[in-house]
């Protein structure tokens, strides 16, 4: 029942985003290639929208600072030959000035077991140009893949298309 209340929450979020990219001009895509260090590193490829939101807030120095919200689906696995994980992954981002934070859902499986785990994420961001986070990997289901999932997640993003 919980994990069918995160999944609910998650799709309502996703819905919200989609009617939101109707309303405003400047939606983009976006292609992304992530980098994650923990005692494991991970690596993920993903595709989605950006929606830049011009000057909805006021900032001292530059007089309006845009605001970008990020939807992306993708693919995340790890780098091991011993014990290959590999899953979709669904993302949010919400980014202002310098600050970003978000959460992401994302399936991991060796192909024989898989579990469901929720991200939240903070960090910083360089304009459109790279995302640095730090997050934390929450199962949402019984954790099959505790040995060779991260818990503390340290997350580089770099854009590689941003139309």
């Amino acid at each position: 029942m919980k994990l069918k209340f995160h999944v609910f929450f998650f799709l309502c979020l996703l819905t919200s985003f989609a009617g939101k990219a109707q309303i405003y001009k400047d939606c983009k895509g976006v292609i992304n290639v992530n980098f994650q260090q923990g005692y494991r590193p991970m690596g993920e490829v993903s595709a989605g929208l950006c929606l830049y939101e011009p000057g909805n807030f006021f900032g001292p120095a530059s007089g309006e600072l845009n605001t970008l919200n990020q939807v992306q689906l993708g693919a995340e696995f790890n780098f091991s030959n011993k014990h290959f994980v590999m899953g979709p992954k669904l993302t949010y981002n919400f980014s202002y000035f310098i600050v970003n934070c978000g959460a992401s859902l994302s399936y991991l499986t060796d192909l024989k077991y898989g579990t469901v785990y929720l991200n939240p994420h903070f960090g910083i961001t360089f304009n459109t140009y790279a995302d640095l986070y730090i997050g934390y990997n929450i199962p949402l289901m019984k954790n099959y893949m505790k040995p060779y999932v991260n818990h503390f997640t340290v997350t580089l993003a770099v854009p590689i298309l941003n139309r």
